[in-house]
């Protein structure tokens, strides 16, 4: 009988938290929140970490409020939040735990109260856009945190009088393909360069939540974090790295249209990386195979991108260097058990193209293999070993050691962790011979 009056209760909490817009007024749910007596003491780890957090937002229209007395938020508890826009803490919060809001894209605005004294490591990474508010009184001891470095500070008393916990509002609700998983710390511990690699572009595709056929999981963290490597870790000016995430068709064109004329202005003397995570798909006829945009179901691939066509716009830029990463395949599988609706429930061996010009592509699978995700780390098999051998090198690293690296540990995990055999791939143009070998990344 309790047990059952447990379960009610729960269920008009999550009534009341969807009626409200996540007006949060209280929950008994102790998995979520630390409660004592009438007091919510603090949030825990992870409590609203990720594509959770993420997919409750992009359907908030409202604000998130605390009524209870919030003194502490766990490690990571807004991780990666990408529709969270603007947040004012309540007087009663202290500590703010490692990675809280890291990567938390679409934040602008947070304001800390004068009774915090203690910020975790990372609380802010990769929130690139956010300026902190604070009282006047608290300038300097805040300006002289060491976690707050490179953030912008103020004491603007008009943004002090917002409301609390505002959410970016959002027009839809894409159904999100990843399961929870805690933040690794190849996503919070990103090596920073101080070399700026200026005539180096990356063009990132993280295609996971798909609108006729099953998600990615995993490949918006995978093209987030990817880019933050190539910000920090290989030193592209901000600008010089073009994010696409959940891309169709059409923005998918406009990726190639944007880089054909950033090569243009440079008059070819640049450097390309391109990278991309999602579906790949064949053609049952021609055996052909295309990277699959989130609105098309791969039944007809004219609307899809075929490799064939990217390799051939690639090399039209004439760059000095253009280094591809896919970590997609091309059998018709899905990145977990499965194949896609649009697939006969056969993989098949698709042609993998041809690199043309100064090109080098890495592959995350071979043939009739699958692409399959790491679920512990929050990447797919193929990204994790590419990012952690970026941050164990610091990027410096040659593009031979960096494929014998990821092809050596994604097939040994794979057969581990999977079960099933994952062979990565490394093909160069046959115009370069074995000079790519030696090509960095920085």
């Amino acid at each position: 009988m309790r047990k059952l009056l447990t379960i009610i209760a729960l269920l008009c909490a999550a009534t009341l938290l969807w009626a409200q817009n996540f007006m949060i007024t209280y929950t008994a749910s102790e998995k979520l929140m630390e409660v004592t007596g009438n007091t919510i003491s603090g949030l825990h780890t992870e409590a609203f970490n990720t594509h959770i957090s993420a997919h409750s937002f992009s359907h908030g229209k409202g604000n998130i409020t605390f009524y209870k007395k919030v003194t502490s938020i766990g490690n990571y508890a807004f991780w990666n939040c990408y529709a969270l826009s603007s947040i004012i803490l309540p007087n009663s919060v202290t500590s703010i735990g490692d990675g809280c809001f890291a990567h938390c894209t679409s934040l602008t605005s947070i304001t800390l109260p004068n009774s915090v004294t203690s910020i975790g490591e990372g609380a802010f990474a990769g929130c690139d856009r956010l300026t902190i508010y604070v009282q006047p009184e608290s300038f300097n001891r805040f300006s002289a945190m060491e976690r707050l470095k490179g953030i912008k500070i103020t004491t603007d008393s008009a943004k002090l009088k917002g409301t609390p916990m505002s959410v970016a509002p959002s027009s839809n609700s894409p159904s999100t393909a990843s399961p929870i998983y805690a933040p690794d710390i190849i996503d919070t511990d990103i090596p920073t360069s101080a070399t700026k690699n200026n005539r180096t572009f990356a063009v990132i595709i993280g295609n996971e939540n798909y609108q006729m056929v099953a998600g990615v999981p995993y490949a918006t963290n995978d093209a987030k974090i990817f880019a933050q490597y190539c910000q920090k870790t290989l030193g592209l000016p901000e600008h010089n790295v073009r994010l696409y995430t959940d891309a169709t068709y059409g923005k998918m064109r406009s990726a190639i249209k944007d880089i054909k004329s950033i090569a243009a202005a440079f008059t070819g003397d640049i450097s390309v990386v391109f990278y991309y995570a999602g579906h790949g798909v064949p053609n049952e006829s021609s055996k052909d195979a295309f990277l699959l945009p989130i609105d098309a179901d791969g039944t007809d691939t004219e609307v899809c991108m075929s490799l064939d066509y990217l390799y051939k716009e690639l090399a039209s830029l004439q760059a000095n260097h253009v280094v591809v990463f896919l970590d997609a395949c091309f059998s018709g599988s899905k990145r977990e058990d499965g194949m896609l609706a649009s697939a006969r429930g056969i993989a098949i061996k698709a042609k993998s193209g041809v690199p043309q010009g100064n090109m080098v592509v890495f592959s995350a699978a071979q043939g009739d293999e699958t692409a399959y995700p790491n679920k512990e780390k929050g990447h797919g098999m193929f990204t994790y070993y590419l990012l952690k051998k970026l941050q164990d090198t610091k990027g410096d690293v040659t593009l031979q050691d960096l494929g014998n690296y990821i092809t050596k540990n994604v097939s040994q995990q794979s057969i581990l962790i999977n079960g099933k055999s994952q062979t990565p791939s490394v093909t160069a143009s046959s115009t370069l011979g074995d000079t790519w070998q030696n090509w960095k990344l920085k």
